[in-house]
């Protein structure tokens, strides 16, 4: 029987905090279930067994991502076939979750026993707590089995639980496990779980220098790219906040699994005639075997609309700076030129040493910074991770660079943008800001 304590098992999953609607199911079950469902960023799900409804509302309020929850159940008067379960039989089953458009309830005489894959469609997720008889427990982990997507979870509950009644639950996990070891349980927890794997390659994508973090961001977006052309999966163990974003994992995902893929992109890093990869983000998906072909455009997670705003990455961790003269003039023409207010983007520990910007948006987290720079109506920025973000997101953008001749890397496809270099002087930049305000950009 494989086993994992629950400090690693968070520590791996990562822990989503569900508060538990009082009945059926303890507090650390509850969690289990929930971090399972945020790690495979789950939007479709069936429970089979769901009585009136706590889980379903406890899911379906702390995991945003559900958009879909089928709840599978019996009719009032239907007689279990272990006495000990009769009392779980619902009077109105899904009545928590009563009104909630997500939801489609399926009530059957026979329950799960009159289901098909067919008519429940393709899920993430299937929570398994219904019969707990041996023959039920094999029919629904079988139904389980057609409607999981590859990569998504099944997840069995009261493995622990002593009473007679559970008997089938015990006997089905460890007759399965003997057979294939698959199921694991969450020591401390009464839940056991399996990733469903249905035979698709899966790559261990090792990243070999890393350097700062938009070198992370197309890392990561060519490792996915590469899964999809595949038809494989790319484990990376990095960067698990963009990997949960992109909500991918049939294609993405955070770990250490598979065959060992090494990547190193540097050597396409220094010029456009070395690599002849087009970009920046092309020498990634070069070096993972997914060569371009021309420009290629920089695909990042989509991000519900913001109230637009202005942006500006100050200063670059990884690249020469401007001086501040220069920096503090570029702000001072767009705000004249434009009248937006002007929001600085980056880590909290930014130097705040610019007039007429506001800091108050510095956030540690890539995807919020993401967030904001997709609703932008223009960026100010260096050649950075925020460039990067501005390209993938089309944001119209003035870029300041510095004499390496090494701004071919910006090429995205339609990014409408000014570059300048600072050493030229502000003149320069003022005609590129310019330009780039009103579209007139290459």
């Amino acid at each position: 029987m494989s086993c994992i304590d629950a400090v690693s098992f968070f520590r791996k999953f990562g822990r989503k905090r569900c508060p538990v609607v009082p009945g059926f199911t303890s507090q650390e079950d509850m969690d289990v279930i929930a971090s399972l469902i945020h790690h495979v960023g789950a939007e479709r799900m069936m429970e089979i067994g769901i009585n009136e409804g706590r889980t379903a509302k406890a899911v379906l309020d702390s995991v945003p991502s559900v958009k879909r929850y089928v709840g599978v159940d019996v009719p009032p008067y239907f007689k279990t076939s272990h006495p000990l379960q009769q009392k779980e039989v619902p009077v109105e089953a899904g009545s928590m979750v009563k009104g909630d458009g997500r939801v489609r309830l399926i009530v059957r005489d026979g329950g799960s026993a009159e289901l098909n894959g067919e008519e429940v469609g393709e899920v993430d997720v299937v929570f398994i707590d219904g019969d707990h008889t041996y023959d039920a427990v094999v029919r629904d982990s079988e139904l389980a089995r057609k409607v999981v997507r590859d990569g998504g979870v099944i997840v069995w509950h009261d493995y622990c639980t002593p009473a007679a009644s559970c008997d089938g639950v015990r006997k089905y996990i460890d007759g399965r496990n003997r057979e294939r070891d698959s199921i694991c349980l969450v020591v401390g927890s009464n839940v056991c779980f399996e990733v469903v794997d249905k035979g698709r390659m899966k790559y261990r994508m090792e990243f070999a220098e890393r350097h700062h973090m938009g070198d992370s961001v197309c890392f990561v977006a060519a490792c996915r790219e590469f899964a999809r052309r595949t038809e494989s999966v790319a484990y990376v163990d990095e960067n698990q906040e963009l990997v949960e974003a992109y909500g991918d994992p049939d294609h993405l995902r955070f770990g250490t699994e598979g065959a060992w893929f090494p990547v190193n992109p540097t050597k396409g890093h220094r010029s456009r005639e070395h690599g002849g990869h087009g970009n920046y983000y092309g020498t990634y998906l070069a070096a993972v075997g997914a060569h371009p072909g021309g420009l290629p455009r920089l695909e990042l997670p989509a991000f519900p609309d913001e109230a637009p705003v202005a942006v500006i990455q100050p200063f670059s961790k990884h690249a020469d700076n401007p001086p501040l003269e220069y920096l503090q003039g570029v702000v001072d023409m767009f705000s004249r030129t434009t009248g937006f207010p002007l929001f600085a983007v980056g880590l909290p520990d930014t130097s705040r040493l610019l007039r007429g910007v506001d800091y108050s948006m510095l956030s540690p987290s890539l995807t919020r910074l993401m967030a904001v720079v997709r609703s932008s109506v223009f960026a100010l920025v260096p050649h950075s991770l925020t460039a990067h973000v501005a390209a993938a997101y089309r944001v119209p953008s003035f870029v300041w660079v510095q004499d390496d001749g090494e701004e071919w890397q910006l090429d995205y496809p339609d990014w409408p943008k000014g570059v300048a270099r600072f050493s030229v002087g502000l003149e320069e930049a003022g005609r590129t800001m310019a330009a780039a305000l009103k579209g007139e950009t290459p």
